[in-house]
């Protein structure tokens, strides 16, 4: 909601929430954009603005905090879509796994991703991005967008474990080996 008698005759833009109302989805913005000083006409009608936040994520998984966890056979890992880990996968990507057994541990290797989205959601509340003194901060870490978990029974080392992200413009395999017990 922009008052345009808040303006006061200038043209400087400011957010103004109206007094005794709520508004549980309106928030000032977190970046300065489009409430630029000086940017404002007050001599239209109406004043109307809308801001949102558009994140260009990399086609290229960004995988950091990978754990083997040898009491349930699972491999843990956060992926992000930027190195600046501010940003989950692009929409839309896609997350699978594949085992292959080339050990000879007489075991089966199967692989099988039991947490995380095999398809990210198609839109991703980015507000958990936002600017703190001058300094860019992520909200997205520990949040469930980024987090998944690949149970891995009765695989080592020596087996194949890939995980396979298809992002729009690129597909990525990672291998999960090194993280497997030898």
């Amino acid at each position: 909601y922009y008052s345009r008698a808040s303006l006061n005759g200038s043209s400087d833009c400011e957010f103004v929430t109206p007094q005794n109302v709520e508004y549980p989805l309106l928030k000032p913005p977190f970046f300065n954009e489009p409430n630029i000083a000086k940017t404002c006409n007050n001599g239209l009608d109406a004043i109307l603005r809308k801001q949102f936040i558009m994140g260009f994520a990399d086609s290229v998984p960004t995988l950091i905090n990978t754990y083997y966890n040898p009491g349930s056979n699972t491999i843990t890992f956060d992926m992000y879509g930027n190195n600046t880990l501010t940003l989950p996968m692009p929409s839309k990507t896609t997350v699978a796994v594949t085992a292959e057994d080339r050990s000879d541990n007489k075991k089966d290797c199967k692989a099988e991703i039991i947490s995380g989205a095999e398809v990210v959601p198609s839109v991703i509340d980015l507000e958990r991005v936002y600017m703190q003194n001058e300094s860019l901060k992520n909200g997205f870490l520990d949040n469930p967008v980024v987090k998944y978990g690949v149970d891995v029974a009765n695989c080592v080392a020596g087996d194949k474990v890939e995980l396979l992200v298809t992002s729009p413009g690129a597909a990525t395999k990672v291998r999960l080996n090194p993280y497997l017990p030898i």
